[in-house]
Protein backbone atom coordinates (compact mmCIF):
# COMPACT_ATOMS: atom_id res chain seq x y z
CA UNK A 1 0.00 0.00 0.00
CA UNK A 2 1.07 3.38 -0.92
CA UNK A 3 2.65 5.98 1.95
CA UNK A 4 -0.41 8.81 2.67
CA UNK A 5 0.08 11.71 2.42
CA UNK A 6 -1.06 12.76 5.89
CA UNK A 7 2.27 11.59 7.33
CA UNK A 8 4.27 13.88 5.29
CA UNK A 9 2.62 17.19 5.35
CA UNK A 10 4.37 18.32 8.76
CA UNK A 11 7.64 17.61 7.46
CA UNK A 12 7.04 19.02 4.18
CA UNK A 13 5.76 22.49 6.11
CA UNK A 14 8.73 22.73 8.80
CA UNK A 15 11.67 21.66 5.77
CA UNK A 16 9.95 24.95 3.91
CA UNK A 17 9.75 27.22 6.95
CA UNK A 18 13.50 26.12 6.86
CA UNK A 19 14.24 26.11 3.80
CA UNK A 20 11.84 28.28 2.16
CA UNK A 21 12.04 26.96 -1.15
CA UNK A 22 8.98 26.16 -3.14
CA UNK A 23 8.95 22.53 -5.57
CA UNK A 24 10.05 24.47 -8.62
CA UNK A 25 13.10 25.10 -6.58
CA UNK A 26 12.60 29.30 -6.29
CA UNK A 27 14.10 29.92 -2.96
CA UNK A 28 12.59 33.04 -0.85
CA UNK A 29 13.18 35.49 1.45
CA UNK A 30 11.50 36.71 4.78
CA UNK A 31 11.36 40.25 4.26
CA UNK A 32 9.06 41.10 7.46
CA UNK A 33 7.85 39.20 10.19
CA UNK A 34 3.99 40.48 11.67
CA UNK A 35 3.08 39.17 14.94
CA UNK A 36 -1.09 38.87 15.14
CA UNK A 37 -2.00 37.08 18.40
CA UNK A 38 -0.69 33.37 18.67
CA UNK A 39 0.08 33.32 14.88
CA UNK A 40 2.92 35.09 12.68
CA UNK A 41 2.55 36.53 8.83
CA UNK A 42 5.90 35.49 7.39
CA UNK A 43 6.14 38.42 4.13
CA UNK A 44 7.79 36.70 1.37
CA UNK A 45 9.43 38.14 -1.17
CA UNK A 46 11.71 37.02 -4.47
CA UNK A 47 13.10 39.07 -7.35
CA UNK A 48 10.55 38.23 -9.78
CA UNK A 49 7.54 39.63 -8.04
CA UNK A 50 5.05 39.52 -11.75
CA UNK A 51 2.91 37.22 -10.41
CA UNK A 52 0.43 40.01 -9.24
CA UNK A 53 -0.75 43.63 -10.17
CA UNK A 54 0.08 46.77 -8.46
CA UNK A 55 -2.90 49.06 -9.89
CA UNK A 56 -5.85 50.37 -7.89
CA UNK A 57 -7.90 47.60 -5.91
CA UNK A 58 -10.03 49.09 -2.94
CA UNK A 59 -10.62 45.76 -0.65
CA UNK A 60 -14.28 45.61 0.87
CA UNK A 61 -13.76 41.79 1.40
CA UNK A 62 -12.05 39.02 2.27
CA UNK A 63 -12.35 35.11 0.29
CA UNK A 64 -11.66 32.02 1.89
CA UNK A 65 -9.71 29.27 -0.42
CA UNK A 66 -7.92 26.02 0.08
CA UNK A 67 -5.60 24.95 -2.33
CA UNK A 68 -6.33 20.99 -2.82
CA UNK A 69 -2.40 20.60 -1.74
CA UNK A 70 0.74 20.91 -0.02
CA UNK A 71 2.40 24.09 1.09
CA UNK A 72 6.04 23.42 -1.61
CA UNK A 73 3.01 23.22 -4.63
CA UNK A 74 1.09 25.82 -3.65
CA UNK A 75 3.55 28.47 -2.90
CA UNK A 76 5.18 27.85 -6.53
CA UNK A 77 2.04 27.88 -8.53
CA UNK A 78 0.45 30.68 -6.95
CA UNK A 79 3.50 33.00 -7.46
CA UNK A 80 4.25 31.50 -11.00
CA UNK A 81 5.82 33.99 -13.35
CA UNK A 82 3.72 36.71 -15.53
CA UNK A 83 0.50 34.04 -14.45
CA UNK A 84 -1.30 36.43 -12.21
CA UNK A 85 -2.95 34.26 -10.42
CA UNK A 86 -2.31 34.43 -6.61
CA UNK A 87 -3.45 35.19 -3.26
CA UNK A 88 -2.25 37.78 -0.64
CA UNK A 89 -1.86 34.74 2.30
CA UNK A 90 -1.29 30.98 2.58
CA UNK A 91 -2.14 29.48 5.66
CA UNK A 92 -0.36 26.15 6.10
CA UNK A 93 -1.46 23.07 8.87
CA UNK A 94 1.15 24.59 11.47
CA UNK A 95 -0.08 27.94 11.64
CA UNK A 96 2.64 29.72 9.78
CA UNK A 97 1.21 32.53 7.69
CA UNK A 98 2.64 33.64 4.40
CA UNK A 99 2.14 36.87 2.66
CA UNK A 100 2.84 36.87 -0.72
CA UNK A 101 1.12 40.12 -1.98
CA UNK A 102 2.17 43.13 0.11
CA UNK A 103 -1.00 44.05 1.87
CA UNK A 104 -2.16 47.34 0.61
CA UNK A 105 -6.24 48.32 1.10
CA UNK A 106 -6.03 50.52 -2.22
CA UNK A 107 -3.82 48.59 -4.83
CA UNK A 108 -1.90 45.51 -4.97
CA UNK A 109 -4.28 42.75 -6.34
CA UNK A 110 -4.06 38.87 -8.78
CA UNK A 111 -7.08 37.44 -10.27
CA UNK A 112 -8.21 34.36 -8.12
CA UNK A 113 -11.85 33.86 -8.37
CA UNK A 114 -12.06 32.27 -11.94
CA UNK A 115 -13.72 33.51 -15.32
CA UNK A 116 -17.24 31.60 -13.89
CA UNK A 117 -17.38 33.87 -10.62
CA UNK A 118 -20.01 35.61 -9.70
CA UNK A 119 -19.63 39.39 -9.70
CA UNK A 120 -16.73 38.78 -12.94
CA UNK A 121 -13.89 37.45 -12.12
CA UNK A 122 -11.59 41.41 -12.07
CA UNK A 123 -13.97 43.18 -9.84
CA UNK A 124 -14.35 40.21 -7.46
CA UNK A 125 -10.51 39.74 -7.61
CA UNK A 126 -9.85 43.25 -7.04
CA UNK A 127 -11.91 44.24 -3.97
CA UNK A 128 -11.79 40.87 -2.54
CA UNK A 129 -8.13 39.74 -0.76
CA UNK A 130 -7.79 35.76 -1.05
CA UNK A 131 -6.67 33.60 1.41
CA UNK A 132 -5.42 30.29 0.84
CA UNK A 133 -5.59 27.42 2.88
CA UNK A 134 -2.73 24.70 2.29
CA UNK A 135 -5.25 21.90 2.81
CA UNK A 136 -6.42 18.67 0.42
CA UNK A 137 -9.85 19.42 0.63
CA UNK A 138 -12.47 16.94 -0.88
CA UNK A 139 -11.99 13.07 -0.23
CA UNK A 140 -13.33 9.55 -1.66
CA UNK A 141 -13.51 6.58 1.00
CA UNK A 142 -12.24 3.17 -0.13
CA UNK A 143 -11.79 -0.04 1.86
CA UNK A 144 -8.13 1.03 2.66
CA UNK A 145 -8.54 4.87 3.64
CA UNK A 146 -9.70 8.19 1.99
CA UNK A 147 -8.11 9.38 -1.25
CA UNK A 148 -7.56 12.81 -2.35
CA UNK A 149 -9.05 14.22 -5.65
CA UNK A 150 -5.75 13.42 -7.35
CA UNK A 151 -6.93 9.73 -6.25
CA UNK A 152 -3.80 9.64 -4.06
CA UNK A 153 -4.05 7.98 -0.56
CA UNK A 154 -4.40 10.52 1.54
CA UNK A 155 -4.94 8.98 5.17
CA UNK A 156 -6.36 5.85 6.62
CA UNK A 157 -7.18 7.08 9.93
CA UNK A 158 -10.95 9.04 10.19
CA UNK A 159 -9.39 11.59 12.70
CA UNK A 160 -8.15 13.59 9.86
CA UNK A 161 -11.38 13.71 7.92
CA UNK A 162 -14.79 15.34 8.94
CA UNK A 163 -17.52 13.66 7.72
CA UNK A 164 -19.29 16.94 5.62
CA UNK A 165 -21.93 16.48 2.93
CA UNK A 166 -21.09 19.24 0.22
CA UNK A 167 -20.65 19.46 -3.40
CA UNK A 168 -21.16 15.85 -4.00
CA UNK A 169 -18.04 14.76 -1.53
CA UNK A 170 -19.01 13.59 2.07
CA UNK A 171 -15.82 13.89 3.47
CA UNK A 172 -13.14 16.72 3.83
CA UNK A 173 -10.01 17.16 4.85
CA UNK A 174 -10.29 18.52 8.63
CA UNK A 175 -7.90 21.44 9.76
CA UNK A 176 -5.55 21.38 12.45
CA UNK A 177 -6.34 23.62 15.46
CA UNK A 178 -3.20 25.94 14.76
CA UNK A 179 -4.37 26.27 11.50
CA UNK A 180 -8.04 27.46 12.45
CA UNK A 181 -6.42 29.46 14.76
CA UNK A 182 -3.97 31.01 12.48
CA UNK A 183 -7.42 31.56 9.72
CA UNK A 184 -9.39 33.38 12.52
CA UNK A 185 -6.44 36.04 13.68
CA UNK A 186 -5.81 36.69 10.35
CA UNK A 187 -9.16 37.28 9.34
CA UNK A 188 -9.68 39.37 12.27
CA UNK A 189 -6.86 41.45 11.61
CA UNK A 190 -7.40 41.83 8.15
CA UNK A 191 -10.84 43.11 8.96
CA UNK A 192 -9.10 46.00 11.32
CA UNK A 193 -6.03 46.89 8.60
CA UNK A 194 -8.66 47.26 5.90
CA UNK A 195 -12.08 48.51 7.70
CA UNK A 196 -13.61 45.11 6.98
CA UNK A 197 -16.76 44.82 8.37
CA UNK A 198 -17.34 41.46 10.51
CA UNK A 199 -19.78 40.37 8.35
CA UNK A 200 -20.09 36.56 7.22
CA UNK A 201 -21.95 35.39 4.00
CA UNK A 202 -24.16 32.51 5.45
CA UNK A 203 -24.96 29.41 3.03
CA UNK A 204 -25.41 30.00 -0.03
CA UNK A 205 -24.71 31.91 -3.51
CA UNK A 206 -24.69 35.26 -3.94
CA UNK A 207 -27.67 35.74 -6.10
CA UNK A 208 -26.14 37.72 -8.93
CA UNK A 209 -23.20 40.10 -10.14
CA UNK A 210 -24.67 42.99 -8.28
CA UNK A 211 -25.24 41.33 -4.59
CA UNK A 212 -21.87 39.78 -5.00
CA UNK A 213 -20.18 42.87 -6.07
CA UNK A 214 -21.97 45.20 -3.32
CA UNK A 215 -21.25 42.69 -0.18
CA UNK A 216 -19.09 43.77 2.28
CA UNK A 217 -17.44 40.99 4.40
CA UNK A 218 -16.18 37.61 4.20
CA UNK A 219 -17.59 34.48 1.94
CA UNK A 220 -16.43 31.30 0.30
CA UNK A 221 -15.13 30.41 -3.30
CA UNK A 222 -17.78 28.19 -3.65
CA UNK A 223 -20.00 30.94 -2.91
CA UNK A 224 -19.39 32.71 -5.83
CA UNK A 225 -18.81 29.94 -8.10
CA UNK A 226 -20.97 26.60 -8.36
CA UNK A 227 -18.27 24.30 -9.51
CA UNK A 228 -16.01 24.65 -6.55
CA UNK A 229 -15.94 23.57 -3.31
CA UNK A 230 -13.94 25.33 -0.97
CA UNK A 231 -14.82 25.54 1.58
CA UNK A 232 -17.91 24.02 2.89
CA UNK A 233 -19.59 26.77 5.72
CA UNK A 234 -19.17 23.81 8.53
CA UNK A 235 -15.54 24.87 8.14
CA UNK A 236 -15.98 28.40 7.92
CA UNK A 237 -18.09 28.93 10.86
CA UNK A 238 -15.99 28.56 13.59
CA UNK A 239 -14.35 32.06 12.28
CA UNK A 240 -17.27 33.66 13.21
CA UNK A 241 -18.42 31.82 15.74
CA UNK A 242 -15.05 32.54 17.81
CA UNK A 243 -15.71 36.57 16.83
CA UNK A 244 -18.77 36.63 18.61
CA UNK A 245 -17.18 34.30 21.63
CA UNK A 246 -14.77 37.63 21.99
CA UNK A 247 -17.40 40.07 22.05
CA UNK A 248 -19.47 38.38 25.58
CA UNK A 249 -18.29 40.18 28.71
CA UNK A 250 -14.94 38.72 30.26
CA UNK A 251 -16.06 36.61 33.73
CA UNK A 252 -15.58 39.23 36.93
CA UNK A 253 -12.42 38.41 38.79
CA UNK A 254 -12.84 35.72 41.83
CA UNK A 255 -12.35 38.87 44.72
CA UNK A 256 -14.99 40.83 42.50
CA UNK A 257 -17.82 38.02 41.94
CA UNK A 258 -21.05 38.46 43.91
CA UNK A 259 -21.64 35.73 46.23
CA UNK A 260 -24.16 33.14 45.48
CA UNK A 261 -26.30 31.08 47.30
CA UNK A 262 -24.36 28.42 45.88
CA UNK A 263 -21.32 29.44 47.18
CA UNK A 264 -21.97 29.36 50.94
CA UNK A 265 -20.08 25.45 52.01
CA UNK A 266 -21.77 23.64 54.75
CA UNK A 267 -18.60 25.04 57.18
CA UNK A 268 -19.12 28.27 56.65
CA UNK A 269 -23.13 28.03 57.75
CA UNK A 270 -22.42 25.71 60.62
CA UNK A 271 -19.69 28.22 61.75
CA UNK A 272 -22.12 30.81 61.78
CA UNK A 273 -24.35 28.66 63.46
CA UNK A 274 -22.11 27.85 66.60
CA UNK A 275 -21.29 32.20 66.51
CA UNK A 276 -25.01 32.63 67.70
CA UNK A 277 -25.78 29.56 69.44
CA UNK A 278 -22.55 30.92 72.04
CA UNK A 279 -23.61 34.53 72.13
CA UNK A 280 -27.23 32.87 73.19
CA UNK A 281 -25.77 31.03 76.28
CA UNK A 282 -23.41 34.28 77.42
CA UNK A 283 -26.71 36.40 77.72
CA UNK A 284 -28.04 33.60 79.58
CA UNK A 285 -25.43 33.73 82.34
CA UNK A 286 -24.44 37.54 82.32
CA UNK A 287 -28.34 38.56 81.89
CA UNK A 288 -29.38 42.70 81.54
CA UNK A 289 -31.23 43.94 84.55
CA UNK A 290 -34.61 44.66 83.44
CA UNK A 291 -36.61 47.29 85.42
CA UNK A 292 -39.92 46.15 86.49
CA UNK A 293 -43.08 48.62 86.61
CA UNK A 294 -44.55 48.70 90.52
CA UNK A 295 -48.58 48.53 90.92
CA UNK A 296 -49.83 52.17 91.64
CA UNK A 297 -50.66 51.48 95.28
CA UNK A 298 -47.24 50.44 96.03
CA UNK A 299 -45.59 53.26 94.51
CA UNK A 300 -47.78 55.57 96.53
CA UNK A 301 -47.07 54.18 99.97
CA UNK A 302 -43.42 54.32 99.41
CA UNK A 303 -43.64 58.02 98.46
CA UNK A 304 -45.53 58.12 101.94
CA UNK A 305 -42.73 56.22 103.86
CA UNK A 306 -40.30 58.85 102.46
CA UNK A 307 -41.59 61.41 103.57
CA UNK A 308 -42.30 60.15 107.10
CA UNK A 309 -38.74 59.42 107.37
CA UNK A 310 -38.01 63.14 105.67
CA UNK A 311 -40.03 64.50 108.46
CA UNK A 312 -38.83 62.17 111.90
CA UNK A 313 -35.25 63.36 110.35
Amino acid sequence: MNAAIIDTLEKRETTFKKNLKDSNGKVFEIAETTKIGESSIYRLWTKDQSYYYTSKAKKTQICLHFTVGSITGDIATLTKPDNKVSVHYVVDRLGNIYNLIPLDKEKNWSYHLGAKCIGTNGVMSKSAIGIEISNYGPLNRHSDGYYNAYKQLYCVEDRHVENILFRNYNYYSRMTEAQKTAVYELVNWLCEQCDIPHNYKLEGMFENDKCAQEFTGIFTHAQVRKDKFDLPYAQVKYIKEKWEESLLPPEPDEKERPVKTEDITFAEIRKNVEKSTTTIKTAKKNPIPVKKDKPWYVEILDMITGLFAKIKN
